[in-house]
């Protein structure tokens, strides 16, 4: 009978051979994803060292980075090794690259297609399971100035936002809006209430002096990326 092997400990691994140090004289890219998860995890468990507690939650997600990145907290503390210090230091440092992503995104982008503000937006919706309504505030050259929460929940409570929707937008001296929402349910096209609050906000938006350029839907990410949004416009609910 073979002896058992006792878990892999960091302290047991040479020096130059651990995470921490390979990443200071190699580079983060020379790292495996493993490697990588275990510097944020810091510590293993009992009876296992922090690399198998980082290959464990990578084989949770099918070795998949994008599917770990859309878990909830609540759902990697599930996972064992993973308590919730753990699974808040993932989320956050996450969260750090979504935002870091879409800065080079803002950096460089002019409106000028509704494929560009869905690819611009598919992450800000991601694992959310209500709906939720986000205004793009776009300066005279159709260049991203900012981008605003609106409202959660249905669109019929996203009215009642109206005055403060478009209060953001004069406080930001945004020229133009599109407006962004997403349908959990995974089929993006408009509802009889999304189309109805989409000319209300038209409505307004023209009496304003703050056009609405477009109405983007997007349902759930798809290998089909045309598929996985509409464009009200497009659908011809909004019209110069």
């Amino acid at each position: 009978m073979k002896p058992e092997t006792s878990p892999t400990r960091i302290r047991d691994i040479a020096p130059k051979e651990r995470p921490r140090e390979r990443l200071r004289r190699m580079g983060a890219a020379a790292l495996s994803n493993a490697e990588l998860l275990a510097i944020l995890l810091r510590t293993g468990t009992q009876g296992a060292s922090v690399l198998e507690v980082a290959s464990r939650l990578l084989q949770e997600f099918d070795g998949k980075l994008t599917r770990l990145q859309e878990s909830s907290v609540e759902e990697l503390c599930k996972i064992r090794g993973i308590g919730q210090d753990k699974a808040l230091t993932l989320v956050a440092a996450f969260e750090l690259v979504r935002r870091a992503r879409q800065e080079q995104i803002l950096d460089r982008l002019v409106f000028e297609t509704p494929e560009q503000i869905a690819e611009l937006m598919r992450e800000h919706f991601a694992g959310e399971t209500r709906e939720r309504l986000r205004i793009i505030h776009l300066n005279k050259r159709r260049e991203i100035i900012r981008i605003e929460d609106a409202a959660d929940g249905f669109m019929d409570e996203i009215t009642v936002a109206n005055n403060i929707l478009f209060r953001q937008a004069i406080l930001n001296k945004a020229s133009e809006l599109v407006l962004v929402h997403n349908h959990p349910s995974g089929n993006p096209m408009p509802s009889t209430m999304d189309i109805e609050t989409t000319r209300d906000l038209v409505r307004c938006g023209h009496l304003l002096g703050i056009p609405i350029l477009d109405h983007i839907i997007i349902g759930k990410p798809s290998s089909n990326r045309e598929k996985d949004f509409v464009s009200l416009r497009n659908l011809g609910y909004i019209r110069d």
